[in-house]
């Protein structure tokens, strides 16, 4: 199995001991906290959303992602999950943060993982945050914002410029940057 596959297995174990949400892209795992009062809330959620992802179908395969099918909307189609929902969160232990009581922290995510033997790079680690960065982006879903990091804004502004001050491109100039090669000139009028 591979290392994707083996955070899936612990994800559910995680999951099954009522820790979560959790979600996670390839070998990068996210852990959100619910705060202590909207437990009972979030897993009325939960279990809405398990009866129907299990009404169609539960885990389903699309090429190589494994999802869940929830509801169906009819300018967005279905809802997809990466979890069925199947567990619920569980109070786990009063952890405070800004004066909101959470149901755990990372110091539960490894009581669960440690005698696992996973090997978590604690270098890595993020703190609980409203804001965390996934797949190199920086989430904030508090503000509904994804933005790129600076360096990263500045590496592609600095491509798109030196891309605009020559009047043509190689093919292999193309390959090579296709972000630049996909922007329009502007025109204009006056």
């Amino acid at each position: 199995m591979d290392s994707s596959g083996c955070l899936e297995t612990l994800a559910d174990i995680l999951r099954a001991k009522g820790t979560g949400p959790v979600i996670k892209w390839v070998d990068d795992p996210v852990f959100f906290r619910v705060p202590k009062h909207l437990i009972p809330t979030y897993n009325k959620y939960r279990e809405q959303k398990r009866e129907a992802i299990v009404s169609n179908g539960g885990i389903l395969q699309s090429r190589g992602r494994l999802w869940y099918k929830g509801e169906m909307f009819d300018e967005a189609g279905a809802e997809p999950f990466a979890e069925g929902m199947s567990t619920p969160i569980k109070h786990i232990k009063d952890r405070e943060n800004g004066g909101i009581i959470f149901l755990c922290d990372i110091a539960e995510i490894d009581e669960v993982s440690g005698p696992l033997g996973v090997p978590w790079e604690s270098s890595k680690d993020i703190p609980f945050s409203t804001a965390v960065p996934f797949t190199g982006l920086p989430r904030d879903p508090a503000e509904k914002r994804v933005a790129p990091p600076d360096l990263k804004k500045h590496k592609h502004v600095d491509a798109i410029l030196e891309w605009r001050n020559k009047p043509t491109h190689t093919l292999e100039e193309t390959q090579k940057n296709p972000g630049p090669s996909n922007i329009l000139p502007r025109s204009v009028t006056g």
